[in-house]
């Protein structure tokens, strides 16, 4: 009874600390605002890519705020377009869009 119970908790715990990392990783799906976008990696380099639309902006990583968030600059075409500060765990932050200076909610759904 007592390997049974030791067994079912070492599973929970593996199974909380690999759910945990999950949302420790840049790559992933996030809602930037009520629009889906998808955060993927191509030969280490980072890009954004927004639902509904075939082109694709390269992130690249800034430095930490104080905070210990991240900012990743957002690039098209050689032009910076927009600023993610997200926290530390990559489960969320604010996005920047420098042609519209709106700022959006960015939360990660997968």
């Amino acid at each position: 009874m007592i390997k049974k119970i030791l067994f079912i908790a070492a599973a929970l715990f593996l199974f909380a600390g690999v759910y945990g990392l999950k949302s420790q990783t840049l790559e992933g799906n996030y809602f930037l605002g009520d629009q889906k976008i998808t955060i993927s990696v191509d030969d280490d380099t980072y890009y954004v890519k927004r639902e509904g639309t075939d082109q694709r902006w390269r992130l690249q990583y800034e430095e930490n705020t104080p905070e210990n968030d991240q900012i990743w600059v957002e690039w098209q075409k050689g032009n910076q377009t927009g600023t993610y500060v997200l926290k530390s765990d990559y489960s969320s932050g604010i996005y920047t869009d420098y042609r519209t200076q709106k700022e959006s909610y960015v939360k990660k759904i997968e």
